[in-house]
């Protein structure tokens, strides 16, 4: 797959994530922060413009910001295995690490 191609598909699935994530954020189920969770990594790795309003909301909300960081840092390392076709172990697992918060040892 081309560069260009591959670009549009990743932001193409970022995008519909992120928007059927805001859509079924107000249901009782966590469907809405997952898929919100699975395409704001895709969209800050592949879109400029993405990567500036996620730091300039960050800059703004300190607090939120550091479940975005988890999120993004987490997730983008997901979302570069699976663009560059490499099978990631585990995905529910890495999924729910993203949005669930880390339990302390003990």
């Amino acid at each position: 797959m081309s560069g260009a191609l591959k670009s549009w598909v990743l932001l193409s699935i970022g995008w519909a994530c992120v928007v059927a994530g805001l859509i079924t954020l107000p249901t009782p189920l966590p469907l809405g922060a997952i898929l919100f969770a699975i395409g704001l990594p895709i969209l800050y790795r592949e879109s400029r413009v993405v990567r500036r309003v996620v730091i300039a909301v960050g800059q703004r909300f300190p607090g939120p910001n550091r479940l975005v960081q988890r999120v993004l840092q987490r997730g983008t390392a997901l979302v570069q295995a699976w663009a560059d076709g490499r099978s990631p172990g585990g995905v529910a697992q890495r999924l729910a690490a993203l949005v669930l918060p880390s339990r302390p040892n003990g």
